[in-house]
């Protein structure tokens, strides 16, 4: 394994080693920005960092191992639950937990840190004493003019007994998505591999979940919560109109229990919509006219039963005409205030809002503020768009999605036919489940002709393709 010399802006994974004024360190996980001199203790103290070796310089000197402090190996049983740095005795063999782990076998699991095995081969146990002085496998720190490899020595952190705690466990709320290796995941996300549902304990990608799993606080990756639901969920619960027009209504409900991954609208018994968030707005309605609703909610194993029925009229035409003016400010998602936009409209009680910008993003796609992708956008907090905007939808807002501005480049400018730029506002529509698309024109597009007739081209077949669509153009005066 390459030993870098430590960068305060890289990131490192678990594994990785690192040298500064001279001492060798290892990553206990994903770390960046820790400095490891003074964020360094043995496994299970809960520092990122762990001291592996002093480096040296000599030309024509070697490092001598060095034994560690006898520790006492327990004889392995399979029912017995192990934190990272316990020891047990196994066949005459002695072998190191490398996390936490329980019903793993030592003798056909075990490989040095980084093999991605739960065990690490130490010693022969001794016969006499039923004590061991582990040798620690090691990496050579190769000196400026190598002469002999200068073997470090691991120090071995003496284990202390513990009483195993039993985790609570919470269970997810919707369904876990299925483990891939080259996926990133954020601190709460649930995936399932194997049967098994997990939770990412922090920001991770690339560590399988069932050979990087363990309790709360046992510094691994994930936490296993237990078997993924082979069961249909329960029915949704307080099932409400957040707003009702003349032609349409905004519904909204609550997860009754389970794993969901989608739920079914139902209009006076008749199925209309099928949906993957906790809301939806129905339109096509008629003026003054009162309409039964439910939901049920579905997993791959089945569908819950209906949600209790809803009762809604929806409003007489000419007040719907006389009220039609509606508040919806801008709020700029490219700056970090935009991961508060929940709270903030929450606070400020507003019905509607307008998200902007989104704009080219110089790859023949589209962004938040012209940067990443529509499915991928994140905030520097770690928490994605999808979840900001889902929140303001399960609280009965109605967002909009404005694209253009001032500054940046507009779709349409950068668009090469009317079919590309209706693809992208349909991606926006589809990926956040929005009815009302805004249109800010200004700066230097308000004279691109070709742009600006290209966009109408776009909408036209846009409109046609999603009833109830609400467009409108924001134009400087």
């Amino acid at each position: 394994m390459a030993i870098s010399a430590y960068n305060a802006s890289s990131v490192y994974n678990s594994g990785d080693e690192v040298t500064i004024n001279g001492i060798t360190y290892h990553a206990n996980w994903w770390v960046t920005g820790t400095d490891p001199s003074v964020n360094n203790g043995g496994a299970g103290t809960g520092k990122p960092w762990t001291i592996v070796a002093s480096s040296t310089s000599s030309s024509s000197s070697s490092q001598q191992p060095t034994a560690g402090p006898v520790v006492t190996a327990a004889a392995y049983s399979t029912s017995s639950v192990y934190n990272a740095g316990d020891l047990v005795s196994l066949n005459g063999l002695t072998y190191r937990a490398n996390w936490w782990t329980t019903g793993s076998n030592p003798s056909q699991n075990n490989g040095v840190v980084g093999t991605g095995q739960p065990w690490t081969l130490v010693s022969n146990t001794s016969s006499s004493t039923g004590t061991t002085t582990p040798t620690i496998p090691v990496v050579p720190v190769v000196p400026v003019v190598p002469v002999v490899p200068v073997v470090p020595v691991v120090p071995v952190v003496p284990v202390v007994p513990v009483v195993p705690v039993t985790p609570v466990i919470t269970a997810p709320t919707t369904p876990p998505l299925a483990y891939s290796a080259s996926a990133v995941y954020t601190g709460g996300q649930f995936v399932t591999e194997n049967g098994v549902t997990y939770k990412a304990n922090w920001w991770v990608s690339g560590l399988d979940p069932a050979k990087n799993s363990g309790a709360v606080g046992s510094g691994s990756a994930w936490t296993v919560i237990g078997p993924t639901a082979t069961t249909p969920p329960s029915a949704p619960t307080n099932l409400t109109a957040a707003r009702v027009g003349a032609n349409s209504v905004s519904l909204s409900w609550t997860n009754g229990g389970g794993a969901a991954s989608s739920y079914e609208v139902f209009e006076n018994g008749k199925k209309i919509a099928t949906v993957n968030g906790t809301y939806d707005t129905v339109v096509g309605l008629s003026p003054n006219t009162s309409y039964n609703f439910t939901v049920d909610a579905l997993n791959q194993y089945g569908a819950s039963v209906q949600s209790s029925a809803l009762t809604v009229k929806t409003v007489d035409a000419s007040a719907a005409t006389a009220s039609k003016a509606i508040f919806t400010p801008y709020i700029d998602m490219g700056l970090t205030s935009g991961q508060d936009v929940v709270q903030t409209a929450r606070q400020a009680g507003l019905h509607n809002v307008t998200l902007a910008f989104v704009q080219s993003n110089g790859n023949g796609g589209i962004g938040w503020a012209g940067t990443g992708t529509i499915s991928n956008a994140m905030f520097s907090n770690g928490s994605t768009m999808l979840s900001a905007i889902t929140g303001l939808q399960n609280e009965g807002v109605n967002v909009a999605i404005s694209f253009g501005g001032a500054s940046g480049v507009d779709p349409a400018a950068a668009a090469t036919s009317a079919s590309q730029l209706q693809a992208q506002y349909q991606s926006v529509i589809s990926t956040y489940g929005v009815h009302s698309l805004d249109f800010d024109i200004e700066g230097a597009v308000q004279q691109n002709t070709s742009a600006n007739n290209l966009r109408n081209q776009a909408l036209v077949a846009l409109d046609a393709a999603n009833p109830g669509l609400e467009i409108t153009f924001t134009l400087p005066v």
